[in-house]
């Protein structure tokens, strides 16, 4: 029996949920903004501004969609906590600008909260850049996801990068999924943080049934350039099989307990060089193993990472 996160039907589309403009502190208006992401062959955006709940159904057309979506942010133990809402316009509670400004003032579990009961996802942004303890974003619940990278934290600030966050979430036994975003406000930070999503349904409701599902992988690349896709990645009969555009590294993780008190963990990793490049690996998964992930990088050092896949 095949196991995977990543739907057997569908295409794939290039999106981003995290961006900024001129209506908070970005540097390009939301026409500039969706001319940009359309022009570098995005399929969805989330204009995200600062407790400001966005969405632009007025450049939508065939080929793409608008997701309604805010960064909203409040503080905790000294801690500024920011989180990634989205929703189907169809579905949301929330309305079109400026979100409430008493927000900011409750604690990080209960906006979360919030934001759930309003119809909308959420994931946490860039913990590393926040400088959020680990165990202070363990211990949410309810959030979809992370963002496992942040083009403008990364591209500024070398804090983009929040691997060891994920893998802690996981170990943990927080089931989360990965983001790759770009939180764009300066003009040389678009497009380099995004994910791709496989669905059958390109609408806004499939879109997000499809983010939801974990039907999608994050991905670090620079404007105009592409990371590596992942094809398909599944678990059958005991073995973790992986499909991807040609790659230099291939790194299998395989975590056996949701017991931090007792985890155990292992990997295995495949490298070539450009004469002989992965395209395809396959592993035997240990015994006891509980979840397995992939990542990727190909030549340019551009990475993916995909959904983890839950065995037991």
């Amino acid at each position: 029996m095949k196991i995977y996160t990543l739907f057997r039907e569908g295409n794939f589309y290039k999106g981003n949920l995290h961006t900024h403009t001129t209506v908070s502190d970005g540097k390009l208006t939301p026409e500039e903004v969706i001319a940009r992401y359309k022009e570098n062959g995005y399929s969805f955006l989330g204009i995200s501004d600062h407790m400001f709940y966005g969405h632009y159904p007025q450049y939508e057309d065939k080929d793409f969609l608008s997701i309604p979506a805010a960064e909203i942010h409040t503080s905790e133990n000294g801690v500024a906590h920011h989180l990634l809402a989205f929703g189907d316009p169809e579905q949301t509670k929330l309305t079109a600008g400026k979100v409430d400004s008493a927000l900011n003032q409750m604690d990080v579990q209960s906006l979360i909260d919030y934001i759930r009961a309003q119809r909308n996802l959420v994931f946490y942004c860039h913990p590393y850049w926040s400088r959020a303890e680990i165990h202070q974003v363990a211990r949410l619940e309810n959030i979809l996801g992370i963002e496992i990278y942040n083009h403008e934290c990364e591209m500024e600030w070398k804090s983009g990068n929040a691997e060891v966050f994920f893998e802690h979430l996981w170990w943990h036994g927080n089931r989360v999924w990965c983001f790759g975003t770009d939180d764009a406000h300066r003009s040389h930070t678009f497009c380099g943080g995004y994910i791709t999503v496989k669905t059958d349904d390109f609408s806004h409701r499939g879109i997000l049934k499809a983010i939801k599902k974990g039907s999608f992988f994050a991905s670090s690349a620079r404007e105009g350039e592409e990371a590596p896709k992942i094809l398909d990645f599944y678990c059958e009969d005991g073995v973790a099989k992986l499909w991807c555009d040609p790659c230099r590294d291939v790194y299998f993780y395989f975590g056996a307990s949701f017991d931090p008190e007792i985890w155990s963990y292992s990997y295995k990793s495949f490298h070539s060089d450009q004469e002989n490049p992965i395209t395809y690996r396959e592993q035997k998964i240990p015994e006891g193993t509980k979840y397995v992930k992939v990542s990727v990088q190909d030549f340019s050092g551009y990475n993916s990472w995909c959904q983890p896949i839950v065995l037991k």
